[in-house]
């Protein structure tokens, strides 16, 4: 019985994460909903003069980003494309026991969701350099993951 509720526990800790993650991170809330509305006003307002939302050059907003890596701007979207996505790969494994490769599937699958929503709805910019580093955040999660797997079994033994 305390399996089953603790299973339900990191399932339902898992969903709560990615309720939090789609509310701040796809639909880019904070706290206005006057920020929402400008930033699809001035989306539609681009693509309307034929500029559309989206990035399919990897690299192409990395780079500026990594010759200048510690600047503030850089630091903070380098940073805010991977932190948010580490407990993903942390919780995911953990919340329904999955593998590297199941982890690294889904992971891809939510981010494109996340990304094909932004295009869409016009809340965001769809962008491959923010995939990239939403991957890099899922793996390091899994990383943290399997180092948490590790010091559990070398404390059980």
């Amino acid at each position: 019985m305390f399996n089953k509720k603790n299973s339900f526990n990191k399932k339902k800790l898992f969903w709560i994460y990615i309720i939090i993650l789609f509310v701040f991170i796809a639909v880019k809330f904070k706290g206005s909903f006057y920020e929402l509305v400008d930033r699809i006003n001035s989306i539609k307002s681009n693509r309307e003069e034929g500029i559309w939302n989206i990035n399919m050059v990897p690299f192409r907003t990395m780079k500026p980003y990594l010759t200048n890596f510690f600047s503030m701007f850089a630091f903070k979207n380098i940073l805010g494309n991977i932190l948010p996505f580490i407990p993903f790969g942390f919780l995911l494994p953990i919340a329904y026991n999955k593998n590297f490769f199941q982890v690294l599937l889904i992971s891809f699958i939510g981010i494109i969701f996340i990304e094909i929503f932004q295009l869409i709805t016009m809340l965001g910019y769809c962008d491959i350099d923010d995939i990239i580093l939403n991957l890099i955040g899922c793996m390091i999660g899994y990383g943290i993951f399997c180092c948490y797997q590790h010091c559990i079994r070398k404390e059980i033994y």
